[in-house]
């Protein structure tokens, strides 16, 4: 054959390999989809590029300290006092009223005053709506809020119930340390559960005797509770999977008996009372890695409510300069 031939029937060939994508860079099929990049909450956007950098041992965190009109709301306990969900804080006044709050102009300000009445926790949050406890007629019952609206009863007994994975998805659990998995039916309403009929109480291996705190971050739940095999004066902070197997124990610490606990990708942080500011223990080993004081953060509370996996808020609303503390975690 000859070289022209040759060189014209090489182009050809050439030609059509990138036509099918089959000739290397210079194919169609080549070119990656773009993945969609993961939604930040412009909250959590404001604090990561306002805050003020603060270093503790190997631990990086910005804290934005912003104003607030907000005072007068109940302490609770067992639980985060606070919840966000879709821009706002939804917590409880003093006089047991659901309190919708919001950021105006970089100051925290009410912005629904009774979205429910006598209220005593709420006790979680997923997708689009709140878990709350209520008293009505004298029986207290756990309701669903979506779109700021009480969507009813959905819980009939008077423990707690926590989600998990979604709002079909729960924990039910009281202070006397018992949990047992529950499901919501089809017309949205959860079962009190028996606990043969679930397995027995959760965790099977060594039961809780108390449970003085339970919160669910993203894939994990932290409890604050002593346990059957352990000392009845030891306060252990403990990561759970969901359906309540042991991760890692934090602990024993007697300051775990008081103060607030959140969870982010790499911390277990304990928002200390009297003045002891913010303790960060690290995921990977369970151990004691900071401590960021009051002065460091400008605030001194352990009332608060978790936003995403890096990023709390710590509210003051019982001293003469109430303000809000937005703390996002490296």
């Amino acid at each position: 054959m000859k070289p022209k031939k040759i060189f014209a029937l090489t182009l050809a060939l050439v030609a059509a390999l990138n036509l099918t994508g089959c000739g290397g860079s210079g194919g169609g099929n080549d070119k990656k989809a773009d993945l969609p990049k993961k939604s930040v909450p412009p909250i959590v956007e404001m604090v990561q590029k306002e805050g003020t950098e603060l270093k503790n041992q190997n631990v990086s965190i910005k804290a934005l300290k912003l104003e607030s009109a907000v005072k007068d709301l109940s302490n609770g306990a067992y639980m985060p006092p606070m919840r966000y969900l879709d821009g706002a804080f939804y917590t409880v006044s003093k006089n047991k009223d659901m309190v919708k709050l919001v950021l105006k102009d970089k100051k925290l300000v009410v912005d629904q005053p009774s979205l429910a009445k006598n209220v005593s926790f709420i006790t979680g949050v997923a997708g689009n709506r709140l878990f709350f406890r209520q008293q009505v007629q004298g029986k207290t019952r756990t309701h669903g809020l979506e779109k700021d609206k009480d969507i009813g009863e959905i819980y009939a007994n008077l423990g707690y119930l926590t989600p998990t994975t979604d709002k079909n998805n729960a924990l039910a659990w009281t202070n006397s340390g018992s949990f047992l998995k529950t499901q919501a039916k089809s017309d949205g309403i959860f079962p009190v559960p028996n606990a043969k009929e679930a397995g027995g109480y959760l965790p099977q291996n060594d039961p809780y005797t108390t449970c003085g705190w339970f919160s669910i971050h993203d894939n994990r739940a932290l409890v604050k509770g002593r346990v059957k095999s352990e000392a009845p004066n030891n306060h252990y902070v403990r990561e759970h999977e969901l359906d309540m197997r042991l991760v890692r124990s934090y602990g024993p610490n007697k300051d775990f008996n008081f103060g607030s606990f959140y969870l982010t990708d790499d911390y277990m942080v304990h928002a200390r009372s009297n003045s002891k500011g913010l303790d960060i223990y690290s995921r990977k080993d369970a151990k004691l890695v900071a401590n960021f004081t009051p002065k460091e953060l400008g605030i001194n509370s352990t009332f608060g409510c978790q936003i995403d996996g890096n990023t709390i808020a710590l509210l003051d609303h019982w001293t003469g300069n109430p303000k809000l503390v937005l703390i996002s975690f490296k």
